[in-house]
C-alpha cells in the first residue's frame, strides 16, 4: 500500500512539471502571436498606403510631397 501511494505521489508530481511547462510554453505562443499581429498590422498598412498611392497619386503629387 505504501509503495503504490509512493507510486502514484511520483506520477502527480510529474504531471506537475508537464502542467507548467506546458502552461509556460502557452504563454510564450500567446506572446509570439501578439507579437505576429503586431507585425502584420504594420505590414497591411504599408500594403494599403502603397495600393492607394499606386492608385490614386501622380507622379507629379509625389514629387511634391518629396520636396516638402
Amino acid at each position: 500500500m505504501r509503495e503504490r501511494h509512493f507510486n502514484l505521489f511520483q506520477k502527480n508530481q510529474r504531471t506537475d512539471v508537464h502542467l507548467s511547462s506546458f502552461r509556460s510554453t502557452k504563454r510564450a505562443t500567446q506572446a509570439y502571436r501578439e507579437k505576429n499581429r503586431d507585425k502584420t498590422r504594420e505590414h497591411s498598412a504599408k500594403s494599403s498606403a502603397k495600393s492607394y498611392i499606386n492608385k490614386y497619386c501622380d507622379l507629379d503629387d509625389l514629387a511634391e510631397l518629396k520636396s516638402e
